[in-house]
């Protein structure tokens, strides 16, 4: 019990896929409309970082890792993603038009999400997972980490757009430095 605990806070706080890895930066300081549009896209993320992480597990260990081409990983996951998101939007398209609006809206960002491609690879070398359950919750602490670090990034740009800053600053390399010291206060809970 305690090794899920410890996985599931590390996925969330001290190894935060966009905090410690860097992965999908950009995507969690996405400007929203709003917090139940960021929410949403959270949520699609962490399904979809849930559903190929369930995925790509069993295909590394079982077919990559025994014939030793691992080199492939990567490019394996690339396609689970892609096959997976083609099937979503095939699927919804036909069954659940209302979902199909909002997937289709954010498919740049789905297809495009180093976040998703990192917890598909990382579920694989992470030193914590051993199993495929431990894989997919990993996963979906990965999903809940995104998830906060993003809540975070929407609520620091709300007061920041009260902020006149410099143009050299404005943009990414704003949004870099925010995520290098939410990096520096998120790794102070490793210590917990």
């Amino acid at each position: 019990m305690s090794a899920v605990i410890t996985l599931l806070a590390a996925a969330i706080l001290t190894d935060n896929i966009v905090l410690s890895k860097l992965l999908g930066v950009t995507e969690a300081a996405d400007e929203q409309a709003g917090l139940l549009p960021l929410l949403k896209k959270c949520g699609l993320l962490t399904t979809l970082m849930l559903i190929t992480t369930a995925a790509f597990y069993p295909l590394d260990r079982f077919v990559l890792s025994p014939l030793e081409i691992e080199y492939l990983s990567a490019l394996a996951a690339i396609i689970i993603i892609c096959g997976i998101l083609a099937l979503v939007f095939t699927l919804s398209k036909k069954l659940l038009p209302a979902v199909y609006g909002f997937i289709s809206q954010n498919s740049a960002l789905l297809y495009c999400s180093a976040a998703v491609l990192g917890v598909c690879l990382s579920s694989v070398t992470y030193d914590n997972v051993t199993s495929y359950p431990l894989a997919l919750l990993y996963a979906v602490g990965a999903g809940l980490g995104f998830t906060l670090v993003s809540v975070i990034f929407y609520a620091i740009n709300y007061r920041m757009a009260a902020v006149d800053l410099p143009d050299t600053v404005k943009g990414l390399p704003i949004t870099l430095i925010i995520a290098a010291l939410l990096s520096v206060a998120f790794g102070g809970f490793a210590g917990i």
